[in-house]
């Protein structure tokens, strides 16, 4: 049994001025995707910037926008279908354009097939650049 797929992008020279377009993008990826969307919640930061997280019954998709650096985050886990990532691809650039990179992506197997954690200390710090 799988447990799960977690991709994890970044996105670059995206239009994310506009909230309305984020939330267009959840709702095309939970579609296409075939997802079940829960519930949704959405917080605007001032000055700028973004967040909504859809809470799937499969997991959740989060995304997370820099208006002043033209980027976004977008974080996708399901234990339901295997995401086509291509597709997710493509769903990112139609509704915000710019370029997407895939970060991440991890497929879960069975739970006795888990990968060891990682060795690495609490007290590191882990720094995220855009």
């Amino acid at each position: 049994m799988r447990l799960g797929t977690h991709i994890l992008i970044d996105c670059k020279l995206c239009n994310v001025e506009n909230n309305e377009r984020l939330e267009e993008l959840v709702t095309k990826l939970v579609e296409r995707c075939e997802l079940t969307e829960l519930s949704r919640v959405r917080h605007e930061f001032s000055p700028q910037g973004y967040t909504v997280v859809a809470l799937l019954s499969e997991s959740h998709v989060s995304c997370h926008t820099w208006p002043e650096k033209s980027a976004a985050c977008i974080d996708i886990f399901t234990c339901g279908p295997v995401l086509d990532v291509i597709c997710v691809k493509n769903t990112i650039e139609e509704c915000i354009g710019g370029t997407s990179n895939l970060k991440v992506e991890i497929r879960g197997g069975n739970g006795d097939e888990l990968p060891p954690w990682p060795r690495r200390r609490w007290r590191e710090k882990i720094y995220c650049r855009m």
